[in-house]
């Protein structure tokens, strides 16, 4: 049988592109990286590289995803239009059938995180799971979609924050009249320290989540403490059968909905650890189990925070009206001097402002993985990754600008500035509904060419694999992508690759040639449809192929079919292109090769032991066909090398190294 071919790493060694990733990131190797061998196998599916260094634990990943979405700060500092249109029980019960639709949300995302745990998110897995004819154009207005909503999200994070300690001011000093361009101010204050946590103090932020983690529970607990303990305290038939029509819309229905902006504010930004997947060790596993656990922990922490909140608000009307804009305040002061509120309200802040640094951390990640699959202007600008932090410092300076000039709108009109931050509900919401749609679109048409995923509603709850649950998912974020405006401002708010980039392995092409190699067995007749470097339904490659997945349950050596899986279509070899970048992708496609023919191998030398076998001639017979597998894979490997060597320019020259299957470029 064939020796294993050399790791892509040593092969491709001779192109430029791979000296300058060599020397701005070097010992790129699995240790230093500290990624398992699954997250190792996951990137290499889905083609791309780990730059970023996977520093989070599981323990970290759920703090961080618990702190970052901070539900019950939010429901409690931000809830004017829930109470404006609502009233108590508007505002209780819209959050009860938010947190419960919103759930199947969840789950969905957990799901195809842990399919494609990649910091690209919804974009990516739209990529994935969309179908081909509507690939690029779904992925790529997700991926702004996803920029846009995160961005919009960051900053309004940092100008609630201001906003509220000009509502302290104002308390504290009856005479004083708020400014927005003193808002816009605070909001610049909040980016600094932002950047300085996110860039200086990076290395420290994995190992101080769980202490985040703590604070945000203790304030929680001092919350409640003082709600339900000092505060007089309405009825509780007020709190669960009041409703008001503040918005004089033409039925309380209506209202309702235009008042749940409050209660999705909460929910929205769950996502934000799967952008973070690039840096969570053993992330298809450990992430999912974060999105879940950190959504539904703090939904029940929100929901008691509710409760305390309407039972000790007397009036709706007054709370509306209060000088300090915040109703939240408006209850601190009916039991507490105006110290007393100013620290009350400090305790809120805390959690809130370490949940802003956290949500540009997200933001950075998605916009950095979007700049890296080529989705944004100055894309190699954007994604260039810190060689010593190993952070992307431009995506998270990109961000904060960002940030700061949005809230230069804000002194001209605050309206415009509130139109602006609410684009991250529709947004987000979008990129909700159409992930949500591709998965299950996949899961009807194609299940079996999904990616393998260790966290799933199918095996932990025993539910059918046709994509029941995520149809409620998309009914519900479909409903809820509504334009809704004229409400105050709060921080919640993958196209994945527009075309190959073969001079550049960031891009998918690693695993092109793969996804059409293993189509005859995952897509079926559709191959015929579609350019394909291995255009054989009935190739011996794809028998070997077919029999390995039928087979792999009787074999004691792992097999993951997935692994050839790419979002792309096909490769650009036969394509327009340089020399250099038909090598690269050529060198990249062969690296595939190599690991399709040594499953191969791996699957025929253990036939007899491992599959029990009912005659020797079967083993005899399979073998066969896996050396005849084999001989094909060489044969179109160096069909694709004369293709690219027909394309070479007069000045370089091609030579084939001996023993292996590499190509060595050099520029004379």
């Amino acid at each position: 049988m064939r020796p294993e071919s050399p790791q892509p790493q040593d092969r491709i060694a001779s192109f430029e592109r791979i000296h300058t990733m060599e020397e701005e990131h070097p010992a790129k190797d699995l240790l230093e990286m500290e990624g398992s061998p699954r997250d190792q196998d996951d990137m290499t599916r889905m083609g791309k590289i780990q730059e970023l260094k996977r520093n989070f634990r599981p323990l970290a990943a759920l703090s961080f995803s618990a702190v970052l979405q901070a539900t019950w700060e939010f429901v409690l500092i931000s809830n004017t239009q829930g109470l404006e249109n609502g009233g108590l029980a508007g505002v209780f019960w819209s959050y009860m059938w938010t947190f419960v639709g919103f759930g199947f949300i969840i789950v969905s995302l957990a799901e195809m995180a842990s399919m494609a745990p990649t910091s690209g998110g919804q974009y990516h897995w739209v990529s994935e799971f969309s179908s081909p004819r509507y690939q690029k154009f779904l992925s790529y207005t997700t991926g702004w979609m996803s920029v846009l909503a995160w961005q919009a999200g960051a900053a309004s994070g940092s100008f609630l924050t201001g906003t509220i300690i000009q509502g302290l001011i104002s308390l504290r000093d009856p005479r004083y009249e708020p400014q927005n361009w003193q808002g816009t101010l605070f909001v610049f204050a909040m980016i600094a320290v932002i950047y300085f946590f996110n860039v200086y103090a990076a290395s420290w932020m994995p190992r101080i989540q769980n202490i985040l983690l703590a604070l945000h529970l203790l304030c929680w607990v001092v919350i409640v403490a003082v709600l339900f303990a000092m505060a007089p305290h309405n009825s509780a038939q007020t709190v669960f059968t009041s409703f008001h029509n503040g918005g004089n819309w033409s039925s309380m229905g209506i209202s309702l909905m235009i008042g749940q902006i409050t209660a999705i504010y909460g929910s929205l930004s769950s996502d934000a650890t799967a952008h973070m997947s690039e840096e969570v060790k053993d992330a298809g596993f450990y992430v999912p189990i974060a999105i879940a656990w950190g959504y539904f922990g703090n939904g029940i922490l929100a929901l008691i925070i509710i409760v305390g909140f309407l039972l000790a608000l007397p009036s709706v009307p007054d709370a509306l009206n209060d000088s300090t804009g915040f109703p939240f305040l408006y209850v601190f002061r009916q039991f507490l001097s105006t110290s007393g509120v100013n620290g009350l309200t400090a305790i809120i802040l805390i959690p809130v402002i370490f949940s802003n640094i956290l949500f540009n951390a997200s933001t950075a990640r998605q916009t950095y993985a979007f700049a890296r699959d080529r989705g944004l202007p100055f894309a190699d600008w954007i994604s260039r990754v810190d060689p010593r932090r190993r952070i992307p410092v431009r995506a998270i300076a990109i961000s904060c600008m960002i940030s700061g000039l949005l809230s230069l709108i804000n002194i001209g009109s605050q309206v415009a500035f509130n139109a602006i931050i609410s684009l991250n509900v529709a947004a987000l919401m979008y990129t909700y509904a159409v992930s949500i749609s591709c998965v299950i679109y996949r899961k009807i048409a194609c299940p079996e060419t999904l990616p393998p995923r260790r966290w799933s509603l199918d095996r932990k709850y025993n539910l059918d694999d046709k994509g029941n649950v995520n149809i409620e998912d998309l009914r519900l974020s479909s409903s809820l992508c509504i334009a809704i405006s004229n409400h105050e401002p709060r921080r919640d708010v993958d196209w994945i690759t527009p075309q190959p980039y073969p001079a550049n392995l960031k891009s998918n092409a690693e695993a092109i040639a793969a996804h059409d190699l293993v189509a005859g067995v995952r897509y079926g007749p559709n191959l015929t449809q579609r350019d394909s470097v291995i255009p054989l339904p009935n190739s011996k490659v794809n028998l070997s192929l077919k029999y390995l997945q039928e087979n792999k349950h009787k074999r004691d050596i792992e097999y993951d079919s997935t692994y050839y899986h790419s979002p792309l279509e096909r490769s650009k070899i036969k394509g327009k292109g340089s020399f250099s970048e038909k090598c690269q992708a050529l060198e990249s496609i062969h690296s595939v090769y190599d690991r399709v023919v040594h499953d191969i191998d791996r699957l025929f030398t253990t036939l007899s032991d491992a599959n029990g076998l009912k005659s020797t001639e079967e083993a005899e017979e399979r073998t066969k066909i896996a050396r005849g597998a084999v001989v094909e894979v060489e044969e179109i490997e160096t069909k694709d090398m004369k293709i690219v060597e027909s394309t070479k320019p007069k000045r370089s020259r091609v030579r084939r190294g001996k023993g292996k299957r590499a190509l060595d470029v050099e520029e004379t």
